[in-house]
């Protein structure tokens, strides 16, 4: 009786063992097509950088990657190269972004419209994910409209008109924070519900003017969700959030100067609502920095610089 039991214990060791060493990684498979013949590239995203892991072509319209040992979960995405018309006008490549959170996905699209034509076959991360923005877009396209429509009423002294568009727009508003809120509850264990968290935005009173509107956004903006998440690194989640804001501060007919100081005041409002945790502060920092420089606008790199760096 003690060999068997000896033997099931060593038995069990070496099925455990054997587990943990030849356990295969987690992958990524996509079924395309009209792939063209040329190499897929498959990498991660930090704000605005894609950082290449790997490359391979399509074999009978799927192509297979890996995720590496330890991979951190986040939104990956793959570039299958540009069309005809890309390639004459100088547009950037087809690609489509996806979530990875330590599981395998399966995914099937098409090149000429990889996002639209999406399909989740395997992952509650992306099936969640892609049926949120679907569904978001239609409402964030309603709310434009809407918005449009009540600043053009208001702005001829429209005025029955313009409260039952306004009286509209604040239900949509409140509506469309309802649908983040419960998406978000659907979806807490999901690094897509950290996404969607991000998606939350202030109310924007349709009584308002444009421009009491404008104030108010630079008022509360940032203050819809929390800078304090580091695995949101991992996507373009902050950076969209930054770049959004900053152009609230760029007025058409501005002189260079002016431009200057409005973008100064917004760093110093940013810096206040993104400074409490310092990997993530320091990531926006190094995104402010790097897309200043690349607008040529040394002035504003200088203040970050002195008024955030040099204490």
């Amino acid at each position: 009786m003690a060999k068997l039991v000896l033997n099931a214990a060593v038995f069990l060791l070496f099925s455990l063992v054997s587990t943990i060493c030849f356990s295969q990684p987690f992958s990524a498979e996509v079924i395309i097509k009209n792939q063209p013949d040329n190499k897929i590239l498959f990498g991660a995203i930090k704000g605005d950088d894609f950082i290449k892991k790997d490359s391979a072509f399509a074999k009978n319209g799927v192509v297979h990657f890996e995720f590496q040992e330890n991979a951190e979960p986040g939104i990956y995405r793959l570039v299958f190269g540009k069309t005809t018309y890309a390639k004459v006008m100088g547009e950037e490549p087809q690609q489509l972004d996806f979530i990875f959170n330590n599981e395998d996905i399966v995914l099937e699209t098409d090149f000429n419209s990889p996002e639209k034509s999406a399909k989740v076959i395997q992952s509650a991360e992306n099936e969640n994910w892609f049926l949120f923005k679907t569904k978001n877009s239609i409402i964030k396209s309603e709310l434009k409209e809407l918005t449009t429509e009540v600043d053009y009423y208001w702005g001829k002294n429209d005025k029955e008109n313009a409260i039952k568009v306004a009286d509209e727009l604040n239900r949509l508003q409140i509506e469309h924070d309802l649908f983040i809120t419960q998406w978000v509850k659907k979806t807490d264990t999901l690094f897509a519900g950290k996404l969607i968290a991000t998606c939350r935005e202030p109310m924007l009173d349709g009584y308002l003017t444009q421009e009491q509107r404008t104030v108010l956004f630079k008022r509360e903006y940032l203050k819809t969700i929390k800078f304090t998440d580091e695995e949101l690194i991992n996507s373009q989640a902050y950076t969209d959030r930054i770049f959004k804001y900053l152009v609230s501060y760029n007025k058409k007919g501005m002189t260079q100067n002016e431009r200057i100081e409005a973008y100064k005041k917004a760093v110093d409002e940013i810096v206040a609502n993104t400074n409490r945790n310092k990997k993530v502060f320091a990531f926006i920092i190094g995104y402010l920095k790097h897309g200043f420089g690349v607008l040529h606008l040394d002035e504003v790199n200088a203040y970050i610089t002195e008024k955030y760096e040099n204490k």
